[in-house]
């Protein structure tokens, strides 16, 4: 009998996987292959994830899929809300093949149609927990293909908690390319995000050689708006810190 829609084994499983342990991929692979509904094994799934391993993207799409077609029998429940799909989504970022979680939600936002519009701001914080130049490369691609999963203000935070200057850059040229800041206060926003990313300059001097090359190459709009409150209360900061 499951609890929660987890089985107790499976609950027992995700406590054995967070304490120290070795032949990790053994034990994974065999609670995996118990008989229980895949359903049943996110919440393993998230173990292992959280464990450091990583995900077969086939399994963690059979899920996607699954849900997907069960759903297809109960459409309007089921289009009220994302808890259910959510978790699923957000071990994409986890698996063999990361960018997969464009594709996922490609396939839920269609379930869901642009009558019950949703947002999946659980996903980008998963997305930009991925590492590296990776983590940059697939948050940038899911700003260009689904900026809509999450406001400006979730995506400028979910960005620039990541830390280094590179993250600064990257947010900076989606704001550039108007992927994020859009929209009919674009400009007074600008100024806003300007003066917000001051700080980072402080933070990371090096950046300001990079904005200057920015401002001077890109077109008047919010862009150039943003690079020039930046700079402007960065160096105002500057000059009342001497």
């Amino acid at each position: 009998m499951a609890i929660g829609g987890l089985a107790p084994r499976h609950r027992l499983a995700r406590i054995a996987l967070a304490m120290p342990h070795t032949d990790q991929d053994v034990l994974s692979a065999r609670l995996m292959a118990l008989p229980q509904p895949l359903k049943s094994k996110r919440e393993l799934l998230a173990a292992i994830a959280l464990d450091g391993q990583v995900l077969d993207v086939a399994v963690v799409m059979q899920g996607v899929d699954e849900w997907l077609d069960e759903a297809s029998k109960d459409n309007w429940q089921k289009q009220q809300q994302t808890w259910e799909i959510e978790p699923w989504l957000e071990l994409l970022p986890f698996t063999n093949r990361p960018a997969a979680v464009a594709e996922g939600l490609r396939k839920v936002k269609a379930f869901y149609g642009p009558e019950h519009p949703q947002r999946f701001e659980r996903v980008l914080t998963a997305v930009a927990a991925v590492p590296g130049a990776e983590g940059e490369a697939l948050l940038a691609d899911l700003a260009r293909a689904h900026k809509d999963i999450a406001d400006d203000f979730a995506w400028r935070k979910a960005i620039l908690r990541r830390g280094p200057a590179t993250a600064v850059l990257l947010y900076v040229d989606l704001f550039i390319e108007g992927v994020l800041g859009r929209g009919a206060q674009a400009v007074a926003d600008a100024w806003h995000v300007g003066r917000e990313l001051s700080a980072y300059v402080q933070k990371f001097p090096q950046l300001k050689a990079e904005l200057k090359e920015r401002y001077e190459t890109v077109g008047d709009g919010p862009g150039r708006t943003m690079i020039g409150a930046l700079l402007v209360n960065s160096a105002a900061t500057t000059s009342l810190s001497r």
